[in-house]
Order: structure tokens, then sequence, then C-alpha cells
């Protein structure tokens, strides 16, 4: 395919041989897009495609025949040969069924739907989701984690998923859809690969012939019937009466059923046009949209370089207004500028000369500066220092101690003092202690050395505490009080925790022993038990439990759930409750629903039948418990 506007297909629509494609009332929508523009003929059937967004697209087209709705997969995907001829990486999907047939009980018919998924030069790893068809996503992981999860029956490996009929089944009912949507998709680098299928339930309806036409919904014949009873009823059964108003009937049901197509057909229509419509008046809102930005922004530009223009304009005028030419005021700039710099030169040359003064006295600059630092005693600031030493030598290796003490009384810093300590041991092993205290640094102790540690005065050789490498240790400690930023504690035994004010985690819920009765009806929920936390943002532990009573004195199945704030955020699928009490049904989840009000409430029902009177269940309790961060 070379343009997207020359490609096109057909909607076809058998009923049993004939084909009623066209002409027979069928009529035809798109019911889903994803990632590309396609339309579809209302009358035809036939689709095209306009545009496709991204390199894998999908589209589901809807017809609708004698009352039954008809979906069909179309699927389109880009090939990319990015590293030469033969190197296009696609991913397809396909499967055994796209059906799964019912009775006229409304029962699965035993079958598995195989899915399988085939990749074209690409190793990436496969995400496969369940959707309903407005690709809302029920559920979605690798192929192992949706068989773990229940959503689907088995995997042989991550490129395949089966589904058999009870699943299927499970999901319909769980979600109220009619067909399950399969999606699998990679990512290989910048590239996204995907396709999908749908599978739908094939309902068996009842089928009755009047006068050699098929009515899947048995109303004319029971429209018949009714009419035939009731001139029986009269006694007035006779053959040319009975005849006369067969044909009434059928009169008035072929006038009806044209009509309501007719209807059908404009409806379609309108609906098509409307959304055509919606979509131009959409598209043409952005445009105006980008113009008025784009002219907003061509203003702003236009207003910046007449700001620069008139600027220099000024600045030209300013230079003109005092009769000095643009040459001459850069000249005066240049002569500044030599000026500064013979300046800078003389301030060197002044500076080398007084150094060569102190070269001449024969002393060096450093030394002349010392003396004059340890002659300098005024009224303003008296010192006093004694240092003592010893000194060993043994070959090259030398130790030493040295004991310094030292004050100084200022006018401007007031007086301190300092001692210290320096050990010394082969000019590498180097320690010591300092004691000082002042106005100016107030009092300090230091112990300048690698390892610091003090021992036990018991001569046991325990070191209680020590700070080695930057790190300290402390053996058992006692502490009254503590703030503390960060800890790492590997094994800590607490005898009282205390934590501040509202840090503690919050429980609510509610238990009632009594009986309640559930909604007889088949999948319709009835509300058993609830409670409200207001949370402040941490993690929700959810507990739920009831005892089961059967109502009708035989095992029946019962399916529960638990909703937060209306929706559902844990579904049991199925549950097994006996006859009469029995084992307690419990279940513990945990919830994430962030700060404020939040309200849970517990829902049961029968999933699989309809009871003349519903299971009766007592002692429901529903809790949580907040872990605060």
């Amino acid at each position: 395919m070379s343009a997207l506007d020359t490609f096109s297909g057909g909607f076809r629509i058998f009923d049993g041989n004939a084909e009623v494609t066209t002409g027979s009332g069928a009529a035809y929508s798109v019911a889903n897009q994803i990632d590309c523009t396609v339309a579809i003929d209302p009358h035809t059937g036939r689709y095209t495609v306009s545009a496709v967004d991204q390199d894998s697209a999908t589209a589901v087209f809807k017809a609708v025949y004698a009352g039954v709705s008809i979906y069909k997969d179309f699927s389109i995907a880009k090939s990319r040969e990015a590293g030469g001829a033969g190197t296009a990486k696609l991913l397809t999907l396909a499967t055994t069924h796209n059906t799964f047939p019912y009775d006229e009980y409304n029962q699965p018919a035993p079958q598995t739907a195989t899915f399988t998924a085939t990749k074209q030069h690409t190793s990436a790893v496969l995400t496969w989701r369940i959707r309903k068809i407005d690709t809302s996503i029920i559920a979605e992981g690798t192929a192992a984690s949706l068989v773990a999860s229940g959503y689907a029956t088995s995997s042989a490996n991550a490129d395949t998923l089966v589904i058999d009929h009870d699943d299927f089944h499970a999901l319909c009912n769980d979600h109220g859809i009619n067909a399950v949507m399969v999606e699998v998709e990679c990512i290989d680098g910048s590239q996204r690969l995907a396709d999908r299928l749908t599978v739908f339930r094939l309902i068996q309806r009842t089928k009755v012939t009047w006068e050699g036409v098929l009515d899947p919904t048995g109303a004319k014949a029971e429209t018949v019937a009714n009419a035939y009873k009731g001139v029986k009823d009269s006694g007035l059964v006779f053959l040319d009466l009975q005849q006369q108003a067969l044909d009434k009937i059928e009169s008035l049901a072929k006038g009806a059923l044209n009509q309501i197509n007719s209807d059908a057909e404009s409806m379609a229509r309108f609906s098509l046009e409307q959304g055509q419509r919606l979509e131009f008046a959409v598209r043409l809102a952005d445009a105006e949209s980008r113009i008025v930005e784009e002219r907003t922004a061509r203003v702003g530009e236009t207003a910046a370089l007449a700001f620069s223009r008139d600027e220099i304009l000024a600045r030209l005028d300013n230079v003109a207004g005092t009769g000095t030419t643009i040459e001459a005021v850069m000249t005066e700039l240049r002569a500044a500028d030599v000026s500064q710099t013979e300046a800078r030169v003389l301030a060197i040359d002044t500076l080398t000369a007084r150094f060569d003064n102190y070269r001449g006295t024969g002393q060096s600059i450093e030394a002349a500066t010392i003396a004059i630092a340890e002659s300098v005693v005024t009224e303003r600031d008296a010192r006093a220092t004694a240092i003592t030493g010893v000194q060993t030598e043994l070959g090259d290796q030398i130790t030493g101690v040295q004991t310094t003490l030292s004050t100084t009384n200022d006018v401007l810093d007031g007086v301190k003092n300092r001692w210290t300590v320096a050990l010394n041991a082969g000019g590498t092993a180097i320690a010591g202690l300092v004691f000082a205290n002042g106005s100016a640094t107030k009092a300090t102790f230091d112990v300048v050395d690698t390892n610091f540690r003090v021992v036990d005065s018991s001569g046991n050789g325990s070191v209680p505490f020590s700070v080695i490498g930057g790190v300290t240790y402390i053996q058992n400690a006692s502490i009254l009080n503590a703030s503390i930023t960060n800890a790492k504690i590997a094994n800590a035994a607490i005898d009282e925790w205390k934590l501040a004010n509202n840090s503690t985690s919050v429980t609510a819920g509610n238990y009632t022993d009594g009986n309640i009765s559930l909604s007889p009806t088949q999948n319709v929920y009835t509300s058993v038990q609830s409670f409200s936390i207001s949370a402040s943002g941490g993690p929700v532990l959810i507990g739920a439990s009831y005892n089961a009573l059967s109502g009708t004195g035989s095992v029946q199945v019962i399916k529960f759930q638990i909703l937060r704030n209306g929706n559902v955020i844990y579904d049991s699928r199925a549950d097994q409750a006996q006859n009469g009490y029995g084992t307690p049904k419990n279940v513990t989840m945990i919830d994430y629903p962030g700060g404020g009000s939040h309200s849970y409430v517990l829902q049961l029902t029968h999933p699989t039948l309809s009871y003349a009177s519903g299971a009766v269940v007592s002692n429901r309790s529903l809790w949580g418990n907040e872990f605060k961060r």
C-alpha cells in the first residue's frame, strides 16, 4: 500500500448462505478507533483509512442486522526497515477462535481460544492486555501474570495466552460486556509494536418460520398465536377470517419493520454527520488558536527588534549631540586604556624597587617580616608563650612530644588561652590534644588523631566508645532525649517507643452479628457492611469477613467485592458457601487511597443462578487500619 487514501475494504454479512450486506436493513458504524482515523459507509459497509498516527493502529467496526450487533476488528501496522531491506520489525496477533458460542440457556460451550504473538526482527518483552471494547483496561502484564491473576487459563510461553470458556464467561459477567479485546505490545527502542483481536459472545437465539420468513426474535409467531387464540375464544374460527387476520398482521409487521430500518438508517447518517461536524469544529478551533499564538509571538518579536533599533539610534544621537564623531570617542577610550596600563607598570616597578632594598640588607623579605612580627609588643597586644618538648632519635626514626602554653591579651579580641600536646612518631603517626578558650573562639576541646578511643578503666581491654575512620562506635548507650535525622538500625531491642502526636496508625471499622438476606437475583449485589476512615496518605490494611447460610437448602456460589468511594478495589471472582453456617469467609488486602475521607463497602451476590430466596449472611465485619508515613 503506497497511500492511505487508496485503501478500502468491506464489512460483509451472511444470514445462513445468503449475503445480506446491503439491501436487508443492515446499518454500519465505527465502534472504536485507536491511533488511526477511519470511516465506514452506514449503508454498504465499505470502510476507508485516512490516517495512521502510530506504527500500529486498530479499529472496530459494528454492524446491526435483524436486532443483532456484529463486530469486526481491523488492524494496520507500519513496517520500518531502518537497518536496510529485510530488517522491518513487526508484531502480529492471531487466535484460534474469534467467538465463544452459547446455548439457549446462556451458558458457554466448552472451548478454548489460543492467542499467539509472532515477532519479526525483534526480541523485546511482550506486554499483554485484556480490554473492553471502549479500550478501558481490565488487566495487563506478562502472560504468566495474567494466568496467575485468574484472567487467563494458561500460557505455554511468554508469546502465547489461552482463555477457556469459563474464564471468558467470568470476564463478560464481571464487567457487564459481551466482547473481550486481547492486545499484545512491545517497545523496541523508539518503536512501539502492537496488535489487537476481539473475541465475542455468540448467543443462540430461537428462530421460528412464518410463511417462509425467518424471525430471529419469534415475535411474529407469538403475534399470530395470540391473534388466533382471540378469534378462537370468540367462537369465530373461520378459515377466511383467519387468513385475513394473518394478512393484516403481516402487512402491519412489514410496515413497522421497514419504518424501523428507515429510522435506523436516518439516525446512523445523522450520527455520522454530527461526528464529522464536531471533528471539523474542533480542528477549526485548534487552527484559530495556533494562528492567535503565532500572531502574538510575531508581535513580541517585532516589538523587541524595534526597541533594539530605537536604542541604537538614541545612543548615536547622544554622541552626535556632543559634536564628537564616533571615531573621536573611540580614540579617547583607547588613550584612557593606555594611561591605565602605564599606571600599572609604574606600580609594579615601585614594588620591585622596595624588594631590591630589602635584598640590599642581606636579609630575606620573609625573615624581615618575622622579625617585625616578633618585635611588635604594644599596649594594645600582649602575648606569652611557653614551649616544652622532648625528642628521641634512632637511625632515621624520630619521635617527639611537644607541649605548648600560650595566652593572648588583645584590646580588640580580648583574652585567649591555649594548651596543646602534640605527639609525633616517625613523621607519620600524629596525635594530639588542644584546649582553648577566649572571647572569639569560646571554649573548645579537640582530639587530633586518626582513631580516638575511650578505654574502660577496669583494664579488661573493652572499648565502650571509639571514633575510627570518621565513624563513631558506642557499645552501649542510654540516651534521655535524642533528635535523629537519619538512622540505620540493624538489630534493636526497644522496651518503650514513644512517637510524636498524630503518628500512630488509625483504625476504623464495623461489625454486625445479625442476619441479612442477599438479593435473589443473579449478579445483583447487596451491601452488608461499611465504614469510613480519614486517612493521611499512608497505606490502609483492609479486612472483611462474613458467615453464609444457604437460602435454598443446597450448596450455592456466593461472590463478594469491596468498594472504595463507589469503585471496586477487590473482586473475589467466586466463593463457595455451604448449607447452614460454615467456616467464616475472610479476606485482607492493602489499599492506597491517598489522603482524605474514604468510605468502604462490602457487597455480596449470586454470580451464576437466581434463587427464589437469597442466601442469608451474618457476622459481617469490615475494617481498615492506616499505617501513617
